[in-house]
């Protein structure tokens, strides 16, 4: 059996767009400074209509990432999970 050191690397590859939409290195798929919408296949809740920015991605609860949203409308943040959240 060859040894792992004599064995192709495979070069991965990929293109901006690919990167844009996953964030690799913590598994988060917004990056902060994205823009977001509320997810509308959650019931419709007092929360200002517009995008939202991503202003910090947080540590996983419950199994999916959090991050804090920002809307230039409200004077306060919101801590939304990725599955409440879709791209702009």
């Amino acid at each position: 059996m060859p040894s792992p050191k004599s064995l192709p690397r495979r070069r991965v590859t990929t293109t901006e767009d690919e990167q844009s939409e996953h964030d690799f290195t913590t598994g988060h798929g917004f990056d902060t400074g994205h823009e977001v919408l509320l997810s509308r296949r959650y019931p419709p809740r007092k929360a200002a209509p517009g995008p939202y920015k991503v202003v910090a991605q947080l540590p996983a609860r419950n199994g999916q990432f959090q991050y804090r949203i920002k809307s230039g409308c409200e004077p306060f943040f919101r801590i939304m999970a990725e599955s409440e959240l879709e791209r702009v």
